[in-house]
């Protein structure tokens, strides 16, 4: 009632008998008769219906005298009338009322969005900006203006293609192999980027002098351990097996090897899943904190850090787990991690790429970087990471390692692979993603199955080229798949078994 006299709704409705049912039309137009009837007075009509094509000059006419332009289309692309609003509005003139789901809604700085399904977000919207002062509105609209005039439509066409450049420049060139597997079956390579062939690590391995140092760092989740269920489940309760647990114990027992597990999990998580291990290092929270082989102290990647950032972070994140069904946040001490693998894949996809965007806007001031995966999405300090870790534990060896084998399955593990292929010689050093996918590693392994076997088979080699059963292991295994590998632990047999292929015929 408040508003009444005061504010004018103009509809402009363009007919389109093919979208628009006639039972629709006269709908609507039932509905302006009954609110001006209901609302209006002989000198006042609440709302201006225009059902027809109105001309360009006249939809100039309607943005000069528009106070605001409300606008809420469920489904939208690119729509140009807000810019266009903006433009030829006048002083005094010139807010947004836009649904989120429009295009330009993530733009426009100045625009009260709002979803179009709720009523009462709509009137609030509408009230909020009856209720707005001249200054308000004046500055805001003066932002809206000049990022309408320093983003021409030429300027959005350059930037469009030179996405789309980007978009088309692989991380390694692209080559389809034909292995001869059966009709149609290929395999997707990437050059100077190729299959681990158990052969030369056990070479490699086996080389290694009387006084050099083997060094492991091995990711957790994805690439120690298998997700056999849904993803907060997976998550919590996920564990390497106890025949991977043995191999790492085994590794770790050989005074020439260093062993590390670079995981994103909490100190409390691995010190709970290695207790009984105590010659395998760890470093939680991708570096955050770590603890040397031997050792029982934790200790700090950095120890001055700025945390001002996480409360800010956390109330963002928040308010998309909240309206993201399935989702939800994991706090680390150093870090927030939201899991969307349960959500709507498409939705999930959609917020994930909208709170990026929101994080790295609010926290440009601080020293934080946004990361994202498959299902998640991590805000971490900026200089804390798997590759910092990894420059750690180097200069902590006092000594270059002769021999380095670094496997990872996700975004966190490229910072390893990055560092060390900038300070390992590439003949010493084994990087390697599982999966094959685009990476900064020079290896892949298919799958977790794939590193248990690998680890199996390199835990069971003799030590500096042994002798014994252990040494006739490692002799054997050079010339075999992972697959008989399998089938010979499972059989119990491996003196059984004989050599069928080689590792690069999978």
């Amino acid at each position: 009632e408040i508003y009444r006299g005061k504010i004018i709704l103009v509809q402009v409705a363009i007919p389109k008998k093919a979208r628009v049912k006639n039972t629709v039309q006269a709908e609507i137009q039932e509905l302006v008769r009954s609110i001006n009837t209901k609302y209006g007075t002989p000198t006042y009509t609440p709302i201006w219906y225009i059902e027809r094509d109105i001309s360009f000059d006249e939809r100039l006419a309607l943005y000069s005298e528009a106070d605001a332009l409300l606008l809420t289309p469920i489904r939208d692309g690119l729509n140009l009338v807000p810019y266009e609003y903006i433009l030829c509005s006048g002083s005094g003139k010139g807010q947004l009322i836009l649904s989120e789901f429009t295009g330009c809604s993530r733009a426009l700085s100045s625009a009260v969005r709002l979803n179009p399904w709720n009523y009462e977000e709509v009137m609030s919207a509408i009230d909020r900006t009856v209720q707005k002062d001249a200054e308000e509105i004046n500055l805001k609209h003066s932002a809206d203006l000049k990022y309408v005039e320093s983003h021409s439509t030429a300027k959005w066409a350059e930037s469009f293609l030179s996405d789309l450049v980007k978009a088309s420049e692989p991380v390694q060139k692209l080559t389809k192999l034909g292995l001869g597997l059966g009709v149609g079956l290929r395999v997707l390579e990437f050059e100077g980027f190729e299959a681990l062939n158990p052969e030369v690590v056990l070479k490699a391995y086996e080389s290694v002098s009387g006084t050099g140092k083997r060094l492991f760092l091995l990711d957790y989740d994805g690439t120690l351990t298998t997700s056999t269920c849904s993803s907060r489940m997976s998550h919590a309760w996920a564990r390497p097996s106890d025949a991977v647990m043995g191999y790492l114990s085994a590794l770790s027992r050989n005074t020439d090897n260093v062993v590390y597990i670079m995981s994103g999990r909490t100190k409390d998580v691995l010190a709970k899943t290695f207790q009984g291990y105590p010659l395998i290092g760890l470093a939680a929270e991708h570096g955050f904190y770590y603890r040397h082989p031997g050792a029982t102290e934790w200790n700090l990647l950095h120890e001055h850090i700025d945390l001002g950032w996480r409360e800010v972070a956390l109330e963002i994140m928040s308010a998309y787990a909240e309206r993201t069904d399935g989702s939800y946040i994991e706090e680390k001490s150093a870090g927030l991690v939201w899991h969307y693998l349960d959500a709507d894949p498409e939705f999930g996809n959609w917020q994930a790429k909208e709170m990026r965007d929101h994080l790295e806007t609010v926290l440009g001031a601080f020293d934080t970087q946004v990361v994202t995966g498959h299902g998640w999405l991590q805000v971490r300090l900026a200089n804390m990471n798997k590759g910092a870790m990894t420059e750690r534990i180097l200069t902590s060896l006092h000594i270059n390692p002769e021999f380095v084998l670094c496997i990872g399955d996700d975004r966190t593990d490229e910072d390893m692979f990055t560092f060390l292929a900038k300070q390992v010689a590439h003949d010493k050093c084994y990087t390697t993603t599982v999966g094959v996918k685009p990476s900064n590693a020079r290896y892949y392994l298919r799958s977790s199955e794939e590193v248990a076997d690998l680890l199996a088979l390199v835990s069971a080699t003799g030590t500096r080229g042994g002798g014994g059963g252990a040494g006739g292991l490692s002799n054997f295994a050079k010339s075999m798949t992972f697959t008989d590998f399998r089938q010979g632990v499972k059989g119990g047999d491996l003196s059984a078994l004989q050599p069928t292929s080689s590792y690069n015929d999978l």
